[in-house]
């Protein structure tokens, strides 16, 4: 079986798309017609291409080797990349004054002006030539140590915790994320505008007086005022050398990261955008800066600060992963992991653009490229317990249980009293049947669980069911219900435990409570079956039995349950359909095929014996119209479909008119495939009877195969006024709701039929479909 890794949806091994949102699960292959994964860029029988995208060749010749590109095209100064328009406009300027000059005559008679005014435009000209000349020179230079020299002060000694370090978690990162998806970008938030350096030294000073303040204060009570006022002494400090240095931008660059550090992300930004202001070639402080404007909010700037800082420098990685993971928090999975592909690139030992390429890989359900990926992230970084604990996860999922155990192992390793590490660990246990050592895990994962959860309170009382301790059951199934007092699976454990304990009276009533809700197992129906037919009540066996069978996966079992407590009744007919529906489950099943074989021999021998004294009741009286009739039916029984329609033509050959026998041979016209014919004479019935209910029925139904709903409607509330309360026009009518997207008189009406005492087919389909409108509603 495969999960749908977008509505969880339980599909068999070969589906090609999910039954129930009919998302791909699988790709066939043009050539071989061999079947692969969605995201499979070649076939694995034929080789031939499936999808240029997923293609790791044709992405690394759409995107390029970076480090190819390093070779061949060299890194120009991105300090030098601007062009000088002020030594331009000097050599221009300063060369028309001195052509204007000498050329029209100007200051022909004053001499000692004509020359002060050619020195100085001469100059001015000539200071123009020396600044090109030293960009030429500059420009021409792959780097240069002052650069490298800038670029070093822009980030001293601890260069801001916002970018990832060998120690930061990537439950951390994975927090951050949630954090920035679920972060709303409000239509009126606005940075502050960049203070100028007046204001700087003006709130300097305001600082300063604090500072002042808490050096008058006694000694520290607690390491969080330590701190505090250790980070406040260091950003006054810090704004006094600002403002004896205005446009120091790494000083700005530290201030920024002190604001950060303090929480205060609009004064941080502040002094960001004073160093745009003064140094705006550095891609290193766009960087940083939409770092901090994806922490504020505003997403659409942090992507252009990323982009900017790439124009700079195309080889930050750092800003490729930055992108990725905004790319991600909007669900643009596609432009995500392209992007982290391109900071793996530059940077393969990145363990955190492998984690999240990981992750963006686990979404797309290709567990074999996640589990890769977050392996090497854990390799990269072995002492994150997050990191292990999710690829035990992964491998819980592939069901490769003994590589589950060694990494939720080595994440208890690191951080040993992790209880949802131990939660996991207990489930992979009881899924190897190791349920004694997983009982003891899920117990120690609710002793360190600051408030016990129910689900793991639930996965222990599945296990203690296997280990048979029904009383430790039913006291954790009573926490449960204290703290959710509707939750079904804590309902119904408790149930079992109350029936291995001999305690059927108290168990009906929970479980009659508990299958009011929607949500309810099929084992709380089962269960419920069991005890009715225990109790020697069969109506409401088999009315709890045909509602088990629409999620059940035991449906040969439950049929024949069915079908046995129909043959007790002596209701030889609905038990022969249900032995049949058992059959077509299990053919292989001895004791389904004994109970088909000996229902078939009692119902051949009653319609033989109808057969025979029909017949001999012909002979005295050939016009007897309901000999004919029964003859029919019994023929139908036994499945002598051409004797059958002889007998009913005979019936209309004497009395055409005669409604029932017309009815009859409509119907085995209708099971025959010949619908038209068949509707041509329940139309005739409707003329001789237009009260008729079962015709209005079968046309309801035949309008419905045909696609006209309205006149499937019509023919639906008539018989509905017929006969309000029969459960066939309210399933009827649940269908044509649905059909109409009508979703709430649908659930109303398969409601209504689920809880009635129709067919068990038809209880079984009405209770499948109003579980699935009730989850949905």
């Amino acid at each position: 079986m495969v999960n749908c890794q977008s509505c969880g949806a339980v599909n068999n091994e070969d589906s090609l798309s999910c039954v129930a949102c009919n998302r791909t699960l699988q790709v066939v292959c043009p050539q071989c017609t061999g079947r692969n994964p969605v995201s499979a860029a070649v076939c694995n029988q034929c080789g031939r291409i499936l999808n240029e995208k997923n293609d790791p060749r044709i992405f690394q010749q759409k995107t390029g080797d970076p480090v190819a590109d390093m070779y061949e095209a060299p890194v120009k100064n991105p300090f030098t990349t601007h062009y000088p328009k002020d030594a331009f406009m000097k050599v221009v300027l300063g060369g028309f004054i001195f052509a204007l000059l000498y050329i029209s005559q100007i200051f022909s008679g004053h001499p000692f002006i004509l020359l002060a005014a050619g020195l100085v435009s001469g100059i001015i000209a000539l200071w123009g030539l020396v600044e090109i000349t030293f960009w030429v020179i500059e420009d021409s230079e792959t780097e240069t140590p002052a650069a490298t020299q800038k670029s070093a002060e822009v980030f001293p000694e601890s260069y801001s915790k916002s970018l990832p370090h060998a120690g930061e978690s990537f439950e951390e990162l994975e927090k951050e994320l949630a954090k920035s998806s679920q972060t709303p970008q409000p239509e009126d938030m606005h940075l502050l505008p960049a203070a100028e350096p007046d204001t700087t030294a003006e709130s300097a000073e305001k600082v300063t007086i604090k500072a002042d303040e808490t050096q008058n204060r006694p000694k520290y009570e607690t390491l969080a005022e330590f701190l505090a006022d250790g980070i406040e002494k260091e950003i006054v400090a810090t704004r006094d050398k600002v403002k004896r240095s205005p446009e120091n931008y790494a000083l700005l660059m530290r201030l920024a990261q002190l604001h950060e550090e303090r929480g205060e992300i609009n004064l941080a930004l502040e002094s960001l955008e004073q160093c745009i202001k003064f140094e705006p070639e550095i891609a290193e402080i766009y960087l940083y800066h939409g770092i901090l404007l994806r922490r504020h909010g505003n997403v659409d700037a942090a992507k252009a600060a990323f982009s900017k800082a790439l124009e700079l420098n195309r080889f930050m990685s750092k800003a490729y992963y930055q992108l990725g993971i905004l790319e991600r928090s909007a669900n643009n999975i596609a432009e995500a992991r392209e992007l982290l592909q391109k900071c793996i690139q530059l940077s393969p030992d990145d363990p955190y653009a492998h984690y999240q390429l990981g992750m963006i890989y686990r979404e797309l359900g290709e567990t074999s490229l996640a589990l890769m990926e977050i392996k090497r992230a854990t390799i990269l970084h072995p002492t994150d317990s997050y990191g292990h604990s999710k690829l035990g996860q992964l491998y819980q999922q592939n069901k490769q249980y003994e590589l589950a155990i060694a990494a939720y192992s080595q994440a208890l390793s690191l951080k040993p009293e992790d209880p949802f590490v131990l939660e996991r660990l207990g489930e992979v246990l009881a899924a190897k049947e190791m349920f004694e050592r997983s009982a003891e895990l899920f117990q120690e994962a609710l002793a360190n669980q600051f408030h016990p959860r129910v689900e793991t309170m639930i996965s222990l009382g599945r296990v203690l069911r296997r280990l048979e301790d029904y009383a430790e059951i039913e006291v954790l199934m009573n926490e449960v219900l204290r703290l959710e007092p509707d939750h079904c699976e804590g309902a119904f454990l408790k149930a079992v435990a109350m029936i291995k304990q001999n305690r059927s009276i108290e168990a009906i009533a929970l479980l009659e409570r508990l299958t009011e809700n929607p949500a309810a197992s099929y084992e709380a129906w089962l269960e419920l079956g069991k005890l009715y037919q225990a109790d020697k009540r069969p109506d409401k066996a088999v009315s709890a039995f045909i509602r088990a069978s629409t999620s059940a996966p035991d449906q040969a079992g439950i049929w024949n349950n069915i079908g046995i407590l129909l043959s007790n009744q002596k209701a030889y007919d609905e038990a022969l359909k249900a032995f049949k529906k058992a059959a077509s489950f299990d053919y292989t099943d001895a004791q389904i095929a004994s109970n088909l074989k000996a229902v078939q021999k009692k119902i051949e021998t009653s319609c033989q014996r109808v057969i025979d004294t029909r017949r001999e009741a012909l002979e005295k009286t050939p016009d007897d119209l309901d000999s004919y009739l029964e003859m029919g039916h019994a023929f139908e029984t036994i499945e002598r479909t051409d004797d059958a329609m002889m007998a009913y033509q005979r019936l209309l050959a004497i009395n055409p008119e005669y409604v029932p026998g017309l009815m009859a041979y409509a119907e085995l016209l209708r099971k025959r495939g010949k619908l038209k014919m068949a509707m041509r004479c329940y139309r005739e019935i409707i003329k001789l009877q237009p009260e008729n209910a079962d015709t209005h029925l079968f046309l309801v139904q035949a309008n419905l195969n045909l696609g006209f709903l309205n006149e499937a409607l019509r023919h639906a509330v008539i018989a509905q006024k017929i006969v309000p309360e029969d459960p066939r026009v309210h399933f009827l009518l649940g269908k044509i709701y649905f059909a109409k997207g009508l979703a709430p008189r649908a659930l109303k009406e398969f409601t209504f039929v689920a809880a009635s005492n129709a067919e068990p087919d038809m209880i079984s389909w009405a209770e499948l479909m109003r579980r699935r409108l009730a989850r949905t509603n």
